[in-house]
């Protein structure tokens, strides 16, 4: 009678055992397919980002060439699986920069023309042509058929020509692996669950408050340690900003996680004649980043003492970022020197936007357009070239990284630059703190209050319309300082 019970049991706790690990491994495969179907899509835009909007025709090996494939080898193994990789397609589907293809230029024979997409793995028809799908700005993602293999790909033009990104990551390498680590996760269950049932009681709640204990131990000097990084990081912010007759200022950086990637400065020179602004984003954020942007930051500081020169002060930066940044890694910076004189302000983009101006005669408010690749990339940015721009009374330039840009609401669309030029247009008569404040309150408006996915910093200059208005002056957002 034992034995049949046991066995009896057996049988049903298998038929159950199994029915779950068909079930929680289909489930799994679904979600995995979605995951990374939406990556593809970011993947694309980021580097879409990074890439002229405007390409022309580029000679395979030339340094214009060159400057694409360093950004295409950065991007190949970010946030990508073994197996994926980035690549740009020429208008006839040939392959033009690859991670491989200084290895091996044959794969410049290789080409996506007449290869068509389908929408997922449960359709399988192939029917979409894979170069004529995903329009700028607009990525298209779908399951791709080459090389005897399943892929899932993320693809949109990038220019009127029909120049092409394409990011993709193996079937074999992403669902599979996951419904094979799904099997191994319910066997592992499976054991565990009979060995818990051969502990007693009394043993078994020992265990569990002692595991709770050390736990608690780890969390809270992990905790503790994350605190005391983000005091020194925010130590490194303006405590106070620039004292200008005629001009106001204001600044703000909210990591998303306790450290962030983020940072902003502004330095009084020349006896308080000019002030050295600058504004940074290293990739991702956290310790690592909150590293990288602290070790910028305070190379900065220095160089701005030696040298009053946007260009220089990048060209300098760059290097060392070059030699210290990990590979597939980079800081996105904006370099300005404002002169109190004359209202203008000197500037070199490194890959940093949105930039926006606001023109106080026409109410009209203006975008710049980056002047060179992000820091780290490339040993040498040269030849690099600063632009020069006269802030007029009233006249208001914010420079922001891409965590308000990019920040989503619950059906995953961007704020978007478009908004935050709304904001600007409509607070700028309010001075630079209503415009840091209104733009912070409507992004948090607009994700609905969720934890960010990534850092927010913003920089705001203003000419001031009359010299009485300076008693509005700034006041930072994170310090509580004012101008």
């Amino acid at each position: 009678m034992l034995a049949s019970a046991l066995v009896l049991q057996a049988i049903v706790l298998s038929i159950g055992w199994f029915v779950t690990f068909r079930l929680v491994q289909r489930s799994f495969a679904q979600v995995v397919e979605g995951i990374v179907q939406q990556q593809n899509r970011d993947i694309v835009e980021r580097v879409a980002n990074l890439l002229p909007e405007t390409m022309g025709e580029v000679e395979f090996g030339s340094e214009e060439w060159e400057r694409f494939q360093r950004i295409i080898e950065g991007e190949a193994l970010r946030d990508l699986p073994a197996g994926g990789f980035v690549c740009l397609v020429e208008p006839d589907g040939r392959l033009l920069c690859h991670p491989e293809i200084r290895e091996n230029p044959g794969l410049r024979n290789f080409s996506f023309d007449g290869m068509q997409l389908a929408n997922g793995l449960e359709e399988g028809e192939f029917t979409t042509p894979v170069l004529e799908v995903g329009m700028a700005g607009q990525p298209a993602t779908g399951v791709l058929n080459f090389v005897d293999d399943l892929h899932f790909v993320g693809t949109q033009t990038i220019d009127g020509r029909g120049h092409r990104l394409l990011v993709h990551q193996p079937v074999g390498k992403v669902v599979r692996v996951g419904r094979d680590s799904t099997r191994w996760i319910l066997l592992f269950a499976a054991g565990a669950a009979v060995g818990v049932l051969g502990i007693s009681g009394l043993g078994l709640s020992m265990l569990l408050r002692r595991y709770e204990g050390v736990q608690e131990r780890l969390n809270r000097q992990l905790r503790d340690n994350l605190l005391v990084a983000q005091r020194i990081q925010q130590a490194t912010l303006p405590s106070e900003l620039p004292s200008l007759p005629g001009y106001a200022f204001a600044g703000a950086s909210m990591p998303a996680e306790e450290t962030g990637g983020d940072t902003y400065d502004m330095i009084e020179l020349d006896g308080g004649t000019q002030v050295a602004l600058l504004l940074a984003d290293a990739t991702g954020h956290g310790i690592g980043p909150a590293l990288a942007i602290a070790q910028l930051q305070g190379m900065a500081r220095l160089a701005w003492q030696h040298e009053q020169d946007p260009r220089r002060v990048a060209a300098l930066l760059n290097a060392r970022m070059h030699q210290s940044l990990p590979d597939g890694r980079f800081v996105t910076g904006w370099f300005g020197l404002l002169d109190s004189r004359d209202g203008t302000i000197q500037m070199v983009s490194a890959g940093q936007d949105p930039q926006l101006v606001y023109r106080a005669a026409r109410g009209s408010v203006e975008r710049l357009s980056t002047d060179t690749l992000p820091l780290g990339i490339m040993a040498d940015l040269s030849p690099l070239e600063s632009r020069s721009i006269a802030l007029q009374p009233g006249d208001l330039l914010l420079v922001s990284t891409d965590g308000l840009a990019e920040a989503r609401n619950s059906a995953a669309e961007q704020f978007g630059v478009g908004r935050i030029a709304d904001v600007v247009q409509s607070a700028a008569t309010q001075g630079p703190q209503a415009v840091a404040d209104a733009l912070i309150g409507a992004v948090r408006r607009f994700t609905e209050n969720s934890q960010p996915e990534d850092d927010r910093t913003v920089l705001v200059v203003q000419r001031l319309a009359d010299i009485a208005m300076l008693s509005d002056g700034g006041t930072d957002i994170l310090t509580g300082s004012g101008a």
